[in-house]
């Protein structure tokens, strides 16, 4: 807690807040004590002219008379009347006894002899801005002697009185005016914080709001890197997910209902067809012709196929749909993944249909990463894509893309895609036929570029379509290119 920046901060504050308390506390208490404390008017000097101004004649009477106009409970001057020879006078108490020992100080008339403060015995005064509040600290009393104008030579002696310690009464409002700042302080510091954690509380309660009401693109407005700001950068992240999550289930639904409308509208013609033959064979099966039969029945069989791949697309759409699905990431070579599936396909079809993949490697393998199933599947439906529309040769290169991308691309040299398809490509059904050999066959309702694209986008990938075109300027044909983050 002591190294977050949310702590360090409030603290400051805090400590700031209380410093400039107290320091205002204890000047208020430093003017308060100073208007409680009568003056203090003990300078040697000053005495004298006020005895002499009193009776110039007898100091001793002076004195007598200066001290009858002291008020009660005024502060006590501690002063005597010696004559040349140092013995006292006055006060009576201390009449006979000497004031020094030896000579006189060798004074003129209104001269002063006064002996050195001790070290530390008189403070500093206060200055400048500070002295405003208490005011210059007056000077401490002193000892000293003064000759007196008087004949014979008489001389005033003073001694230095302090004041009395303070009583009860002050020290309790020393203290309380000390507890009020301290208390005083702590609350502004309080409420500082308090008025912070508000406003994040009310702009939480906004952003809520706004996500509440259906705005997913609300986020938190983040002014500083503390705690807090952290906190709201998770929370913009969540949202963020949220948001994506959401999109996605949309996306999933529209899809869902848009491939439901075409796959019922577009099955018609095959389940029609399948029905047919099958009627066929088992109302006519034992007078047709054997290469009618091997026909009808090499028909059924593709019909059954081309179902079974349908119901295997769907499958895959449907796991990797999910909203809580978890794509698996782990290194892949994705060289030999595209040999394998290149030779599989072509052990598969090229032996009776008489084309060709060229795989063009690189020279170095290339490492992606994702799920090897999925990417698998990705890679054999743009195979398979391009083998059925292409005439000859399908070419197939990879290798790396910005250094963080592995970039697949599979060209064919069929007829190519219509501008609707590749406006569509990924989104909907296909419509291309499957090749010039065979006119009169079925038309694909083309899962297999939804699948692609899926795959891709789980991968955090993209997949495009263009067509190319040959050194001739013609157009050479249909181009799709995968690209997949690179391990």
């Amino acid at each position: 807690m002591l190294h977050t920046r949310i702590f360090r901060r409030h603290y400051l504050i805090t400590a700031i807040v209380l410093i400039a308390f107290v320091i205002t506390g204890h000047f208020a208490n430093l003017t308060l004590m100073r208007m409680g404390q009568p003056p203090r008017i003990d300078q040697p000097l000053f005495f004298a002219k006020i005895i002499r101004s009193l009776d110039a004649k007898d100091p001793v009477h002076g004195l007598q008379l200066l001290e009858a106009a002291r008020p009660h409970g005024g502060p006590s001057w501690n002063q005597a009347i010696a004559d040349e020879n140092g013995k006292i006078l006055y006060p009576p108490d201390r009449a006979g006894t000497a004031a020094w020992t030896g000579k006189p100080p060798p004074l003129s008339e209104g001269e002063v002899h006064s002996d050195p403060p001790p070290p530390g015995d008189i403070p500093r005064a206060l200055t400048g801005f500070f002295a405003s509040f208490g005011g210059r600290i007056p000077p401490p009393p002193q000892d000293g002697i003064v000759r007196l104008y008087s004949n014979p030579p008489r001389y005033l002696i003073t001694k230095r009185v302090f004041a009395p310690p303070p009583g009860a009464k002050p020290v309790f409002f020393s203290f309380a005016i000390l507890l009020t700042s301290i208390l005083g302080g702590a609350g502004v510091s309080l409420l500082i914080l308090f008025r912070s954690l508000r406003n994040k509380a009310a702009l939480a309660d906004e952003v809520i709001a706004e996500l509440q009401s259906g705005n997913l693109k609300a986020r938190f407005p983040i002014d500083r890197v503390d705690e807090i700001g952290q906190t709201m950068l998770r929370f913009n992240r969540m949202a963020e997910e949220i948001e994506r999550l959401v999109e996605r289930l949309r996306t999933t639904e529209q899809s869902r209902m848009q491939l439901l409308q075409e796959l019922g509208h577009d099955l018609r013609t095959p389940v029609a067809s399948l029905k047919n033959m099958l009627e066929t064979l088992a109302t006519k099966g034992a007078s047709l012709e054997p290469k009618v039969g091997r026909e009808l029945m090499d028909l059924s069989r593709s019909e059954v196929d081309y179902f079974e791949r349908l119901i295997e697309d769907l499958l895959v759409l449907a796991q990797i749909g999910e909203p809580n699905y978890q794509c698996v990431r782990e290194p892949t070579d994705l060289s030999s993944l595209v040999e394998e599936e290149a030779e599989l396909l072509l052990s598969r079809r090229g032996s009776t249909e008489g084309r060709k993949i060229d795989v063009v490697r690189p020279d170095e393998p290339v490492q992606v990463c994702g799920d090897a199933h999925l990417l698998r599947r990705a890679v054999r439906n743009a195979l398979e894509n391009a083998y059925d529309f292409s005439k000859e040769t399908i070419t197939v290169e990879f290798g790396r893309e910005n250094g963080s991308l592995a970039r697949l691309e599979v060209r064919d040299d069929g007829p190519g895609f219509s501008d609707e398809q590749l406006a569509k490509f990924g989104e909907r059904r296909m419509t291309r036929k499957l090749g010039p050999r065979r006119e009169g066959g079925r038309i694909s309702i083309g899962l297999g570029s939804v699948i692609m694209k899926t795959i891709l986008d789980i991968h955090r990938g993209s997949l495009s379509a263009e067509n190319w075109q040959g050194s001739d300027g013609r157009s050479g044909g249909a181009r799709v290119i995968l690209r997949v983050p690179a391990a």
